[in-house]
């Protein structure tokens, strides 16, 4: 939600934020590189308007994770 708002987001590079890190623009790091968290925090508070423009990812939408929610249920009856 943040990443989509236009606000600049770090987080860790586990494969639930790196299926959309890169459309949404999130900078990761190692979950356990503390060094590498401190540096990418702090070059992103540095700049100056690093917000963007909200945008809309269909994948993340609640009306398709609904749809998809609600299929994948479907599949267990």
């Amino acid at each position: 939600e943040a990443a989509m708002s236009g606000l600049p987001v770090v987080a860790s590079d586990t494969p639930p934020v790196m299926e959309f890190a890169q459309q949404l623009g999130v900078k990761t790091v190692g979950f356990f590189d503390a060094p590498a968290y401190i540096e990418a925090l702090a070059k992103a508070l540095a700049k100056k308007n690093a917000r963007r423009e909200p945008f809309s990812l269909p994948e993340l939408e609640l009306e398709y994770c609904l749809r998809e929610q609600k299929r994948v249920l479907m599949q267990t009856i």
